[in-house]
């Protein structure tokens, strides 16, 4: 399986709150190619354990087929709307510039 990330808290270097009151930071989103032409939407958050890592648990959405014969941009606010930035860290504004996801998820 490929992937595509659009964000990982190892690697980068501000890490992304989702919920400041609860100390909830994003650990990573990414998009995963599976087989037969399927997608997938990877999140996963935290929050700092004592262990030195974050305790939290991740998520994988399929992306629905119809999706991906609208426009890049339509498929982006059907994504935003089904997984909002205030719940998953990332909105259209962020993900729209993004042309090698554009390209990884086929959209041209």
């Amino acid at each position: 399986m490929e992937r595509y990330w659009v964000y990982d808290f190892k690697t980068a270097p501000v890490q992304r709150m989702i919920d400041e009151a609860h100390d909830e930071r994003l650990e990573h989103y990414s998009f995963e190619k599976r087989g037969l032409g399927r997608y997938a939407l990877e999140v996963q958050s935290g929050w700092p354990g004592g262990s030195g890592h974050y305790d939290g648990a991740g998520n994988s959405f399929p992306l629905p087929r119809a999706w991906f014969r609208l426009s890049w941009e339509e498929f982006l606010d059907k994504l935003t709307e089904q997984y909002p930035k205030r719940l998953y860290g990332y909105g259209k504004e962020e993900l729209l510039p993004m042309d090698g996801l554009r390209r990884f998820l086929g959209f041209k």
